[in-house]
Formats: structure tokens, C-alpha cells, sequence
């Protein structure tokens, strides 16, 4: 009779413990769906395609934020975090990295994270802990007094990170010898669909990258049974890769929209139900073959987004001889999406310088991704935003 009572509570308490660290990851991919949808929309005007990575970017600001003091470290928690950084937070990000972190025969999902801080800077004992454990990051001292060889060891390892699909994030001239301390996210992901696309039937046909403005694109075609998601404005439906624990989104306005159009009638709420919300049923789905490249600084949209305090915060927390202001955060994505499947990569850096199943399913539905669209790449479970974008030109 004990050993029964005891069993109860533990499985209780266990109960107990999973739903809290459910509800941190529910509210951290909040965040990063906020957060990259902000990016999303500032990177949209004037650009025919845009591709983000939401995941690299809060990840490399919460590396910053695990160094961060005072104003600054209040300003990241309450833009990245539902409450602020605590223990509880941590385990959650920790938790979420390692589910995010997969490979095997069928997909390959890694998120590679480095700290390079000025020779003669000593890491605080705490950061190395706190990044190691969260983040598995790699401390690395680098000499900034020679920044283009500082410059070109950083980007030789965001290319390995990445299968060399952003070979130089750090353009010349961004790192001087007045960098202090660069902070590096780097994700990559390929996976085959679970239903390839026959490359039979793609056929060259018309993309409208605006309202009254078409081009000539590679079109591949199915009819298969799927997750489809209808609101009164889209279509949307759910493509799963063979390895399950990845989906492909795609949405799409039931109106031919410019970009810039697309992007402003986005919102977190109709994000968060194209992910969550689908019902399997038949589709005659035709989308685009399209590979998408977007290389942005974010210092203006992450001031836009309420992240002031950047510029002159106190990062001590990293080195406690101090390491500067944020000087710029660089982001570059890239997407590629064909009949076989999807390849992808994103890397963020953060410089810093002194100063349901239908048995018998109604008429296939009909979804054309003939106009500007947009696709997240989400982690099924914990619907986690690796990427992010607006297809306006798949040329």
C-alpha cells in the first residue's frame, strides 16, 4: 500500500514538473514568433523575398543576455523572456536546444553557438558556465588586433556550421580592431519531405509578384492528403519532412497582395493558428521550387522592436573588464526548397566594441502558391520558428 502511495506521488510530481517546463517552452516560442515576425515586416519593405531565421536570432540575443546587467538585461528579458531570466527560464532554453538538435538518417538539424572574446579579455566564471550549459557555445579568444584574420576565422566557422551555405556573414570592414567580443548563432537543417514532389509533373508557369505582374517559374505539383488551414483572407497547409518532428508551413492570401501588403496583414494570432490548427483532407497543392537568401543588419529593427538600451548597456557579465556596446547585429538566412526537400541555414552575430484523419474526405482543395506566400519552418512538438519568410520572386 505504501509503494503504491509512493508511486502516485512521484508520478504526481513529475506530472507537475513536465507542464511547467511545457508552459516555458510555450512562452518562449511566443517570444520568438514576435520577435521574428517584427524582423519579418521591417525586412519586407522593398525586398521581393525575405528569409529569416527567429530561432538564431533570439538565440544569439539571449548569449548576449546571459552577460547583460542592469537596464539592459531588464529591457532583453522583458522583449525575449514571458518573465525574466530565472533558473526555471534557463532549463527551458537548455530543454528546447536539445530537442531542436537533431541527426539521423533522416534529418539533420544543428544549432552551433561560439563566443569570440578580444585576447587578454578573461571570460566571468559564470557566462562560460550559463552559455555552456544552455547554449553548449564554444569559447574561443581571437586577436582583434589583425580583424581581418579575426574576420575570416569567424566566418570559416559559420560555413562549416552551415555546409559552407553562408560562407562570409562578417562582410570586410565589420570586424576593426576596436571589436571587443562577437557572439555567433549559427543553425542548419536539411531533411527530405515524407512526400516528395514528382519532378514529372513541375512545369514552367505563372508566379504573380504582383497584383497585375507575373513571371515564368518552375511550378511543382501533388495531390496528396495533408494538413490544410483555412481563414477567411488564406489557405495554408502543413508539409511534413520524413522526419517527424519537422513541418514545413506554408500560407498563402486568397488575393494576390505585393509583399509589402503580405507582410503588413501578418500577425502573431494568425501565425500561431497556421501552425497549431489543421485538418488532414485532399489537396491539389501547387507551389513554387524557390531558394531564398536575406542578409540584414538589425540594430534599427531591434531598436524598433523596443531593444534601446543595446548601444550602452553593461556586459560585464561576459568579461569583467568590460566589453563595449553592441555595435551591430548581423543576420543572414538562407532557404531552399525543391521536389525533394528543404535545405537551410541561418546565422546571427552580435558585435561588440569598445564604446485529425477524414475517412471519406469532400473534393480535394484547390492551393496555388502562384502569388506571394508565406513559409515557416517550425519544430512540430514545441512549434518553434527555425525559419521564417515572404516568397515574393521564386526566381
Amino acid at each position: 500500500m505504501k509503494a503504491t502511495s509512493l508511486l502516485f506521488i512521484i508520478l504526481a510530481l513529475f506530472s507537475l514538473s513536465t507542464a511547467s517546463a511545457q508552459t516555458v517552452e510555450r512562452d518562449l516560442v511566443r517570444k520568438q514568433v514576435d520577435l521574428g515576425l517584427f524582423v519579418l515586416k521591417q525586412g519586407a519593405q522593398g525586398a521581393s523575398n525575405v528569409t529569416l531565421s527567429p530561432y538564431s536570432i533570439h538565440s544569439a540575443l539571449m548569449l548576449l543576455r546571459l552577460g547583460a546587467k542592469g537596464d539592459v538585461a531588464r529591457q532583453l528579458d522583458e522583449k525575449l523572456l514571458p518573465q525574466p531570466l530565472s533558473p526555471d527560464k534557463e532549463r527551458g532554453y537548455a530543454d528546447l536546444n536539445n530537442q531542436i538538435s537533431v541527426t539521423n538518417e533522416k534529418v539533420q538539424s544543428t544549432l552551433a553557438n561560439s563566443v569570440w572574446l578580444a585576447t587578454g579579455y578573461p571570460f566571468t566564471k559564470s557566462y562560460l558556465d550559463l552559455s555552456t550549459r544552455i547554449f553548449s557555445s564554444e569559447p574561443r579568444a581571437v586577436d582583434f588586433e589583425k580583424p581581418e584574420d579575426a574576420r575570416t576565422t569567424i566566418n570559416d566557422w559559420v560555413s562549416s556550421k552551415t555546409n559552407r551555405l553562408i560562407p562570409t556573414l562578417l562582410a570586410p570592414g565589420t570586424v576593426t580592431s576596436q571589436t571587443t567580443c562577437v557572439l555567433v548563432n549559427a543553425l542548419y537543417f536539411k531533411s527530405a519531405w515524407l512526400n516528395p514532389f514528382d519532378k514529372v509533373f513541375t512545369k514552367e508557369s505563372e508566379f504573380w509578384i504582383s497584383p497585375t505582374s507575373s513571371v515564368k517559374t518552375p511550378m511543382m505539383w501533388t495531390s496528396d492528403t495533408m494538413g490544410y488551414f483555412e481563414v477567411d483572407a488564406w489557405q495554408g497547409v502543413h508539409l511534413p519532412y520524413q522526419s517527424y518532428d519537422f513541418l514545413f508551413v506554408a500560407l498563402v492570401p486568397k488575393e494576390r497582395r505585393s509583399v509589402s501588403e503580405v507582410a503588413h496583414s501578418l500577425s502573431s494570432d494568425l501565425l500561431g493558428r497556421a501552425f497549431e490548427e489543421s485538418q488532414f483532407t485532399k489537396v491539389n497543392l501547387s507551389l513554387p521550387r524557390f531558394k531564398a537568401r536575406f542578409s540584414t543588419e538589425l540594430m534599427g529593427a531591434l531598436e524598433g522592436y523596443g531593444l534601446t538600451k543595446l548601444r550602452g548597456g553593461d556586459y560585464t557579465g561576459i568579461s569583467p573588464q568590460g566589453v563595449g556596446g553592441v555595435d551591430a547585429v548581423i543576420h543572414e538566412a538562407v532557404v531552399s526548397v525543391d521536389e525533394g526537400g528543404t535545405e537551410a541555414a541561418a546565422a546571427t552575430a552580435v558585435m561588440m566594441a569598445k564604446g485529425a484523419f477524414m475517412p471519406n474526405p469532400p473534393q480535394p482543395k484547390e492551393v496555388r502558391f502562384d502569388r506571394p506566400f508565406v513559409f515557416a519552418l517550425v519544430h512540430r512538438s514545441s512549434k518553434a520558428p527555425l525559419f521564417m519568410g515572404i516568397v515574393g520572386d521564386p526566381r
